[in-house]
């Protein structure tokens, strides 16, 4: 069964060129997060996949989502309020703006890189930069319109 997202049709290509099994659940937690385009929590993948008839057990979805993590399929981002999101790896590397009342999330390329950034961190902390999370948190439109109307 082939996907009718061309993202996550490449996806999963790639994955079976490298000779990983394309399980039911593994095809659709990356259906649903190449349709999605933002980062889901695994309380929204489990509510996407339940939609869609697939109804692993939370184990399995757990062992999924790590194994799609190990294998760079997937990212977890770890967003301020210690909740645990995922989106695929493909993305390339960007930052997200999250509404701290609805909890919206968008993504944000940030004009200017941040590799200038890194290298001054490194050499002032003797550290050596793997990676970085960066989030900007606020009020999405719908939230601040409503906010001004109280």
């Amino acid at each position: 069964m082939e996907s009718n997202n061309p993202l996550a049709h490449s996806v999963i290509v790639e994955l079976k060129d490298e000779g990983i099994r394309i399980t039911k659940l593994r095809r659709t937690i990356i259906e649903i997060l190449a349709e999605n385009k933002r980062p889901f929590s695994k309380v929204e993948i489990e509510r996407s996949l339940k939609k869609r008839k697939v109804l692993p057990h939370r184990t399995s979805l757990y062992r999924e989502l790590e194994y799609l993590s190990s294998v760079d399929v997937i990212t977890p981002i770890l967003f301020n309020d210690s909740s645990l999101h995922y989106e695929l790896t493909d993305h390339g590397h960007h930052h997200h703006v999250i509404c701290t009342n609805c909890h919206e999330v968008a993504d944000v390329d940030l004009v200017r890189e941040l590799h200038n950034e890194e290298r001054r961190i490194e050499a002032a902390t003797h550290f050596t930069v793997t990676h970085h999370s960066l989030e900007f948190f606020g009020l999405c439109n719908a939230c601040s319109s409503a906010a001004h109307l109280s």
